[in-house]
């Protein structure tokens, strides 16, 4: 099993490929379109959520089976066919036309491996175990999800926001005191959907030393 550099790529905007139309297909589109990546599906059959995302116009769907032209141009193909031979085949010819490829279920012929995501606005939680067991990277995710409910994605809004304020102020923060204004308070402020009061303790705190927000 292969050890895995773990890496967030920048797709808003690439070509982006998925072969195959079936559930696993899918779960690889809506990743790619929730990154912002232009997507082809090519399937001669697709699932009922892709058509919509077709006729939405959130991606393009070719309906016919693979062809090695597929791969020309693409920044990143995805191998979902229910075909393992074929989706090996598909990852080889891609890899040649200079794609980053992926094919499902088949770790020893992919080039990076998707992990299991969970997304709090900007805060990003990416579950990897190399593909050696998908229901323990599920498991973990799960996990997360109770863990950090969809409040703390305000958390990396306000932290950005004042990174840039104080920036701008001129003020040098150090990381040691950037680490110890994220406490227990301003967390239930920002689990609270209290994001003013949680800007105003950070920036009371960074400025003067001080947990007190005034």
């Amino acid at each position: 099993m292969p050890k895995y550099y773990p890496a967030f790529l920048n797709i808003d905007g690439k070509p982006c490929t998925v072969i195959g139309g079936g559930p696993i297909a899918e779960r690889k589109v809506k990743g790619l379109v929730e990154a912002g990546a232009r997507v082809t599906v090519v399937s001669p059959r697709v699932t009922p959520r892709i058509e919509r995302r077709t006729a939405r116009g959130q991606i393009k769907q070719i309906s016919r089976e693979y062809q090695a032209s597929d791969c020309h141009g693409v920044y990143l193909l995805i191998a979902a066919t229910d075909d393992m031979p074929l989706n090996r085949s598909i990852g080889i010819e891609a890899r040649k036309a200079g794609a980053i490829v992926n094919v499902v279920d088949d770790p020893d012929y992919c080039d990076f491996v998707a992990p299991s995501i969970v997304r709090r606005g900007d805060i990003t939680f990416a579950i990897s175990t190399a593909g050696a067991s998908p229901a323990l990277a599920r498991w973990l995710r799960r996990q997360i999800e109770t863990q950090f409910p969809s409040e703390y994605g305000g958390l990396a809004t306000v932290l950005a926001q004042v990174r840039k304020q104080l920036r701008q102020e001129g003020h040098k923060i150090s990381p040691s005191r950037w680490q110890r204004s994220i406490d227990s308070k301003l967390l239930d402020l920002i689990k609270g959907r209290k994001r003013k009061e949680a800007k105003l303790r950070l920036l009371s705190f960074l400025r003067n030393g001080s947990s007190e927000s005034g």
